[in-house]
């Protein structure tokens, strides 16, 4: 089965099969989002929200020393169980990115006290297919700024 968007066959995702040329008519409308993560930061193990369809992180760390904080990466067995499959190391220059899906489990460890911030670039993709959806990632992105904005005046 083709298909050309993020809702055919009973599934939020793409088949396997479909040409690039295919995946143009699917809407997506990057938003951009600087994060500082800082000691005792966690998330557990996740699928993004259907809003999202593709996930970007940039790491921005100033050196090797904190590498041990990356995301990591989990397979869920038919038993529940989440065992990691790969943690990425957060590293200069380095990130990953993944077509959101129910398979694509992600977290994050307890960030430790060694570490004083988790700095990095979060792209996100999110579907922008229909008025709702459309309106809600514009009304998201001049939220963004208006909070950067209100921090920036708090800051000066």
């Amino acid at each position: 089965m083709k298909c050309a968007t993020l809702s055919c066959g009973g599934s939020r995702r793409p088949w396997s099969g479909v040409s690039a040329l295919e995946y143009r008519d699917v809407g997506m409308f990057p938003i951009p989002i600087l994060t500082r993560d800082v000691p005792k930061y966690k998330i557990t193990p996740h699928t993004d929200t259907k809003w999202k369809g593709i996930t970007v992180q940039f790491y921005l760390p100033p050196d090797d020393t904190t590498n041990d904080i990356g995301t990591i990466f989990h397979d869920k067995l038919a038993d529940g169980s989440m065992p990691k499959v790969k943690k990425m190391p957060f590293s200069p220059n380095s990130g990953y990115a993944f077509a959101v899906g129910s398979d694509s489990w992600h977290s994050a460890d307890p960030v430790g006290p060694h570490v004083k911030t988790r700095d990095s670039i979060l792209h996100t993709y999110f579907v922008d297919q229909g008025l709702l959806r459309i309106m809600r990632n514009r009304g998201r992105r001049v939220g963004n700024f208006i909070t950067n904005e209100v921090r920036g005046l708090g800051r000066g």
